[in-house]
């Protein structure tokens, strides 16, 4: 039987190359495969992780499409009921007043209002920074963030400033102390980049802008940690 084996396998050479050769591709296609959709389910994990390191979130409980939520204490004027962020529909507005309430609880060491909406950054050359299909974010700089470091210059002060995070500043072209254009919130804003930020999070591709909190400062539905 074995000589016949190989009688037959001298005889057909090539095929008989080709059809292990077409195996060892399917079985690395398959292997690949299985690799690849690990890495990336690690990676996006890792991400979701990353960008929630708190212990427990307070959010709307629906997404706003019942008129709406309450507008903030300090005079900001809550998101339209359904708007969409950078990831699609987002929740009923939580008033940010509710921050002292939450702080007060029992068991409450820190309590981090975050606010955040799309923007539209345009870089040193006068053109809208490309990020493909990932999200261009404006995030509220806040000092107590334990998941935000301001890497170099001045942290955002005022509504005309803005701190960018290392892939932003890149991106752009831009330099601290320069003056730029963002889209934010619907509204063109003439800013200053104060400072570069880093995040304990990775972003993904997408590019973020911190901005001091005001009374005009664009949002999607906030949520405090």
């Amino acid at each position: 039987m074995l000589r016949v084996a190989l009688r037959g396998i001298r005889a057909h050479l090539v095929r008989f190359v080709l059809s292990l050769l077409a195996v060892a591709l399917g079985v690395a296609f398959v292997a690949g495969t299985f690799a690849l959709r690990s890495m990336m389910a690690s990676t996006f994990d890792g991400i979701v992780e990353a960008s929630t390191p708190a212990d427990a979130y307070v959010r709307g409980a629906g997404d706003g499409a019942d008129g709406g939520g309450a507008d903030d204490s300090d005079g900001a004027p809550a998101a339209p009921p359904g708007a969409g962020g950078p990831f699609g529909a987002t929740r009923a507005s939580v008033p940010v007043a509710l921050t002292d309430t939450i702080a007060a609880a029992d068991g409450v060491t820190a309590v981090i209002p975050q606010v955040q909406g799309s923007v539209v950054l345009v870089g040193a050359d006068g053109t809208a920074v490309a990020t493909g299909q990932a999200p261009s974010i404006a995030l509220v700089y806040s000092p107590d963030d334990p998941s935000l470091t301001l890497v170099a210059g001045e942290a955002p002060v005022g509504e005309n400033q803005i701190a960018l995070e290392a892939g932003a500043l890149a991106a752009s072209g831009l330099a601290i102390g320069e003056r730029t254009t963002v889209v934010l919130g619907g509204e063109i804003r003439e800013v200053t980049v104060t400072g570069e930020v880093g995040y304990d999070a990775t972003f993904a591709g997408g590019r973020s802008c911190c901005c001091r909190r005001t009374s005009r400062s664009p949002r999607s539905r906030p949520t405090g940690s």
